[in-house]
């Protein structure tokens, strides 16, 4: 649960309290840090890293698409009304910033390994 909290505030996996990204604004492109400002963890693991990252911010346009279509469903009358259209790509342009830096998040989240203690 901490991690997710963490996930979703773009921390650093590693010591959970430096920022990924170098702007706080949500919805706001901004770099991001190539090692973590707290405890220095590389973020960027090898070249071409962040290519992965393109998979998944598909992954949460097409979860956001689906959700706002479904809650503009409700809205319309007919099944498929191409009306549902510009909200659906005002939704995806509006959170697109975010999406990229939630997409990079994961990703780094994903490739983190969490050193155990020895048990000698």
């Amino acid at each position: 649960m901490k991690s997710l909290k963490t996930l979703f505030k773009l921390k650093c996996p590693k010591c959970t309290k430096g920022d990924v990204f170098e702007n706080h604004k949500i919805f706001r492109y901004s770099k991001m840090h190539t090692y973590c400002p707290n405890c220095n963890y590389n973020n960027m693991i090898e070249p071409g890293f962040f290519y992965g990252a393109m998979y998944v911010s598909y992954i949460l346009m097409v979860a956001e698409s689906m959700a706002t279509f479904l809650i503009c469903q409700v809205f319309f009358d007919q099944n498929f009304d191409l009306r549902i259209f510009p909200f659906v790509v005002g939704i995806l342009l509006i959170l697109s910033p975010y999406n990229y830096k939630l997409s990079r998040a994961i990703w780094i989240f994903m490739f983190y390994k969490k050193k155990l203690p020895n048990k000698n």
